[in-house]
């Protein structure tokens, strides 16, 4: 129940930032879905930004591992918000929110994941946010992993300082 109570916590005060900076909306977002709890943050943040009439799609490249993710992933596909079936154009205008990995991160994200995140910075610098942490980024030492790794132009987190996130 406190990880349930958690997550919603976190998820309505991240709605609550990104509808502050609206006018990166307006083509609607799309939430890269991680197999753990920081997809499930984010599946909470692509519910409440599709409750309050933001369009909004999901992407899930892994199998999703944890049941408190699949629960909220099952209940945003209820509510009408369109899943990818494949991966997404890195061109897409829409604001992207990663949530793949969050403090979980201990290895190099897939080299596929790596290139469309590279791909999307080159084609769409400053249109995507992470959740928590960047995906392939130490939370302990903010150096990126091998493969390569999220650049975010604002990185919501909660909780605890993540000391990766402030090395210079």
């Amino acid at each position: 129940m406190l990880q349930e109570s958690l997550m919603e916590k976190v998820g309505l005060r991240m709605k609550d930032w990104v509808m502050e900076t609206g006018e990166f909306l307006n083509k609607g977002a799309l939430v890269l879905v991680g197999p753990g709890h920081n997809g499930g943050d984010g599946l909470v943040l692509a519910r409440e930004l599709h409750l309050a009439g933001v369009e909004v799609s999901l992407w899930c490249p892994f199998k999703i591992k944890r049941p408190l993710t699949a629960k909220h992933l099952s209940y945003c596909i209820s509510i009408g918000i369109t899943q990818l079936k494949s991966e997404p154009d890195a061109s897409d205008q829409a604001l992207w929110i990663e949530a793949l990995f969050g403090l979980s991160q201990t290895r190099s994200i897939p080299k596929e994941i790596g290139r469309l995140l590279k791909t999307r910075e080159e084609c769409m610098p400053g249109h995507l946010i992470s959740l928590d942490v960047p995906a392939g980024i130490c939370s302990e030492t903010g150096k990126p992993f091998e493969g390569g790794s999220a650049k975010a132009f604002a990185t919501l987190t909660v909780g605890l300082i993540k000391r990766g996130l402030v090395q210079d």
